[in-house]
């Protein structure tokens, strides 16, 4: 990877490359993107929401974040919250879908779980970084420990990841 190399990515470009990550990680969990993916760092990036999914009837609502970069306010909240994800669910999905995401929360909240998936370029002692997820609450907050998906040595996944 051009990071590796010690090459700087843009900000649009790290954006991407954590989005198609992301994509990449929940496909692997069997999950069916339902947003307009980005496939190239050079791509356009979007606004919003960087990543519905959906498997059996369930939904996870993504967030993609890079290095150290952090959920931020908005005029419309938290990135993450309920509001702010509530506000940008028609135009990710579609009305339709977004209407069967809102149902299926109010269904049962477990239907639909909201997450930051992030990666850490920067290698530790073994020449390993990382990417984790971490679920936040309505208020766009962690609530709970991150759990490391994804490992890479010099910038190859190595090993079995966990399944999740």
């Amino acid at each position: 990877m051009r990071i590796d190399r010690g090459e700087k990515l843009s900000t649009q470009e790290v954006g991407n490359l954590c989005e198609m990550m992301m994509d990449q990680y929940y496909i692997n969990k069997g999950y069916k993107p339902l947003h307009d993916r980005v496939t190239s760092l050079d791509q356009v990036g979007h606004q919003g929401i960087d990543g519905v999914y959906e498997k059996d009837g369930k939904y996870v609502i993504a967030d993609a974040k890079y290095n150290t970069a952090q959920l931020q306010e908005t005029q419309d909240g938290r990135q993450m919250s309920e509001n702010w994800i509530n506000n940008r669910l028609d135009a990710c999905v579609g009305k339709e879908k977004a209407d069967q995401i809102r149902d299926a929360a109010e269904d049962d909240p477990v239907n639909v779980s909201t997450e930051v998936f992030h990666y850490d370029p920067k290698p530790d002692a073994d020449r390993k970084s990382y990417c984790n997820t971490y679920h936040v609450d309505e208020a766009g907050y962690k609530c709970d420990d991150s759990v490391i998906v994804e490992t890479y040595q010099d910038g190859e996944p190595i090993g079995d990841q966990p399944n999740g």
